[in-house]
């Protein structure tokens, strides 16, 4: 199945610079959010939203072609 992934901040040097953060991966049926970051060698915590909707369940199956947004968690003071 394809995913898409968006990467934000420092995570988009996980990718070349000519992809502005920006995958399409063929993923496995029943892959969840776990596998992608194992594939993408991204350790927790991270923000996800998968379609435009946070998600905090990093079991969470994915769908088909489905949008996946990885974002580093903010904070300030």
């Amino acid at each position: 199945m394809q995913i898409r992934i968006v990467l934000y901040s420092l995570l988009r040097y996980k990718l070349a610079k000519e992809t502005k953060g920006r995958l399409t991966l063929d993923m496995p049926e029943n892959s969840s959010i776990q596998d992608v970051l194992d594939y993408l060698m991204i350790d927790p915590p991270i923000n996800i939203s998968i379609n435009n909707q946070i998600i905090e369940n990093y079991d969470n199956p994915l769908a088909v072609d489905c949008e996946i947004h990885l974002f580093r968690p903010t904070g300030g003071g």
